[in-house]
């Protein structure tokens, strides 16, 4: 079930699906497993891999090839007897169709696919089908099919091996046996930004072959806000499964405001009669020079102490910015690895490298995916020209320290000066300036910028929705829980529970950050270094907020207190941003505690309780186990 959304597509897109496994509950029973190798591997897991070769995990089958010592995997996954039919029309072909994955890009894992027609016994495969070498298999995952025409009528037995010499993990998902029609290219991305500058703009878009036939020549298509049709001719050579990115020869003229995409493929290889089935659509933003407002650049450095690059690139990266004459915002976003990892990692910071699919440190990101790169590789040139691009917001915040209490007060205001649309999120990172507890390995001493805590977490809060210009006022208040504690290491059994303790080393020295990011293009449309001190523009109205228990299992309450008579909303969301309740209340000045009896009505997850007045709002993020 790893690419779930991705199989649907390709059952939609099958005539006909006559067998689908998705290791949903692992290895079905009816399968067989071989550990032929018997070695012993450096990963440990329940079950273990040793003694079964392959396990079933969240959905997908793995198998792995780093052994101590390194040596070459000889492990089978063989299926239950599948019943191959012929065609139901004589130009469809049935095929074998699997997903595959490698875990990591640097030590990947090839392997063999054999079928067998009288049993599950590994002697029974002498029939090899397809080799994948190790260099051939991605990390970023894909599909491989074998076309089963010779075998209609017969009931076969398919044998996936892993024989890679010191690999990692390979994955094995979404087996299924389907029938095909010879030509079909639907539109699987679209590769456009959803904010982009007034001017021509090249329509581009990821295709994949979804018919049996080899893809050579296809129309590209597309059509702006239900228009017509603007079609060129694409060329390439598209085997089964295979997808490319491909543009249009017409761009479009854009002009300002929200417009609708609308992207999709027909008359594969010169057959007129194929019309599209499948399309896709994208809300995109044309802006022109007025809604340009100036940027503070956000750095995003992935770092940790057991890290021996980080040292010089965080090195690297404060002497490229001391010699910026404009400072960008810098954040130190401590990782679990390598080794046992940093101390200050938690699992958000975590969360977060995984949003970028990051797989090796030290690793920065300028404003996002505007700049992408090594934090050995950053040059005050590169952060200097990051403040010549334009800002798509104006931000301004403040925050305020209760030392005594360990919380943090913030306010603000948002104004967006274009629609916010298609993946828009708010964040806010409590950081501390300077660590000096989480010492390892790799000869730091000193931490500089170091997250503490994202707020409410690091899936921060949804914004679309928002039109250009509307000005919204915030305000948080986050509570810092329990008492210090230094962990030992950054492994999983050690860090710090975010619920119950923090690792905040001097209060005095914490700082806000808040920015404003398009996750679909992993772009930061602007950014703002809080200032520390009360806002007499936004003033803070709210002395506490907060939610007991948190986690809960049905019940919750929420504890709100009032310098001052206020009325207001309260609203329960989930992480998208759904509302899914409202409540209006007047409140007096002093200490309140409402009942929220909506949370025993709620799913296990995670889900935003916010009280708003007027353009103000304050959040908690409330768990539900």
């Amino acid at each position: 079930m790893m690419l779930s959304l991705i199989l649907i597509g390709l059952q939609s897109q099958a005539q006909i699906v006559y067998y689908y496994e998705d290791f949903a509950d692992g290895i079905p029973s009816t399968w067989k497993t071989y550990d032929i190798d018997n070695k012993t591997p450096r990963i440990a897991t329940t079950p273990s891999f040793k003694g079964n070769g392959w396990i079933g995990i969240n959905g997908s089958a793995l198998s792995t090839s780093w052994y101590n010592p390194a040596s070459a995997a000889n492990d089978w996954m063989v299926t239950e007897s599948l019943a191959i039919p012929a065609a139901s029309d004589p130009n469809n072909r049935v095929l074998l169709v699997w997903y595959e994955q490698a875990s990591n890009v640097t030590f990947p894992d090839g392997y063999e696919v054999y079928i067998g027609t009288t049993d599950q016994t590994v002697a029974s495969f002498t029939n090899k089908i397809v080799t994948v070498l190790p260099a051939q298999t991605s990390a970023a995952g894909g599909f491989k099919s074998f076309d089963l025409t010779a075998y209609a009528g017969q009931s076969i037995f398919v044998a996936f091996r892993n024989n890679t010499n010191d690999g990692e993990i390979l994955f094995i998902d979404d087996v299924a046996v389907a029938e095909y029609s010879p030509r079909n290219m639907v539109p699987t991305d679209i590769n456009n930004l959803v904010y982009n500058p007034v001017g021509n703009i090249t329509i581009k878009g990821t295709m994949a072959n979804r018919g049996w036939e080899t893809v050579t020549n296809f129309k590209f298509n597309y059509s702006i806000d239900g228009g017509p049709a603007q079609t060129s001719t694409a060329t390439g050579n598209l085997k089964t499964f295979v997808s490319s990115q491909f543009s249009s020869t017409i761009p479009y003229a854009g002009t300002q405001g929200k417009h609708t995409l609308s992207l999709w493929a027909d008359q594969v290889n010169n057959d007129t009669t194929i019309v599209a089935e499948d399309s896709l659509s994208l809300d995109f933003y044309v802006y022109d020079a007025t809604q340009a407002t100036g940027r503070t650049p956000l750095i995003e450095t992935f770092s940790s102490s057991t890290c021996p690059p980080c040292k010089p690139g965080n090195e690297t990266l404060a002497a490229a910015v001391a010699a910026a004459p404009e400072k960008p915002i810098l954040l130190k976003i401590q990782q679990d690895f390598p080794g046992t990892g940093d101390p200050y990692r938690t699992t958000e910071t975590v969360s977060r490298r995984g949003y970028y699919g990051i797989n090796s440190i030290p690793d920065t990101r300028l404003d996002g995916n505007t700049w992408v790169g090594n934090t050995n590789s950053i040059t005050t040139t590169i952060i200097n020209n990051s403040f010549s691009r334009p800002g798509l917001a104006n931000i301004n915040a403040d925050y305020s320290i209760d030392v005594a209490n360990q919380s943090v007060s913030i306010t603000g205001s948002l104004t967006p000066t274009v629609d916010l649309i298609s993946g828009c999120f708010f964040n806010v990172a409590i950081l501390e300036g300077q660590t000096d507890n989480n010492i390892k390995t790799n000869g730091e001493t000193v931490f500089k910028h170091i997250i503490k805590k994202f707020y409410p977490d690091e899936n921060g809060l949804f914004a679309d929705g928002v039109p250009e210009g509307e000005k919204i006022d915030f305000e948080y208040l986050y509570t810092f829980p329990g008492k210090y504690r230094l962990p030992s290491d950054g492994l999983i059994a050690n860090i710090i529970n975010l619920d119950t303790e923090h690792s905040v080393e001097e209060f005095e020295d914490l700082e806000v950050v808040v920015w404003l990011e398009n996750r679909r293009d992993q772009f930061v449309m602007n950014s703002a270094e809080a200032a520390e001190g009360t806002s007499t523009k936004n003033e803070l109205t709210l002395e506490v907020f907060s939610l007991f228990p948190n986690p809960t299992t049905d019940l919750a309450t929420m504890k709100i207190g009032l310098k001052d008579a206020l009325e207001g909303t309260i609203q329960i969301s989930d992480m998208s941003g759904r509302i899914l309740t409202n409540k209006v209340l007047n409140l007096s000045a002093g200490t309140h505690l409402i009942q929220l009896p909506e949370v025993s009505t709620l799913a296990p997850g995670q889900y935003i309780i916010s009280y708003r007045s007027g353009q103000k709002i304050a959040v908690q993020e409330l768990i539900v186990q």
